[in-house]
């Protein structure tokens, strides 16, 4: 079993808040509904929250984590479900989980 994690993340510049935190809030439930369909995959992920920057230009921002177990699905199968929706900035240090 291993692990990967990632963050989903949507700039607040030019739109409001509550229109930002729906947009995410859908994007990870669309992930959620992609990696359903994948065999052996758990996802996980916490509550949108926010960064503000200096600049005046705000995030939110969810973790997400990904657990994969066997090998009937590969990780680039995982990479594919999640572009999907909107490409993400992944840790590519796949962590190996001890049952």
């Amino acid at each position: 079993m291993s692990s990967m994690q990632f963050t989903q993340t949507i700039d607040i510049k030019d739109i409001n808040n509550a229109v930002s935190l729906n947009t995410i809030s859908c994007r990870i439930k669309s992930i959620a509904n992609n990696l359903d369909s994948l065999s052996g995959i758990t996802f996980e992920h916490h509550p949108p929250y926010m960064c503000k920057f200096p600049d005046g230009v705000n995030q939110y921002r969810v973790n997400c984590r990904v657990i994969k177990q066997g090998r009937k699905t590969t990780w680039d199968m995982v990479y594919e479900q999640i572009n999907k929706i909107h490409a993400v900035y992944y840790n590519h240090k796949k962590t190996r989980l001890e049952v």
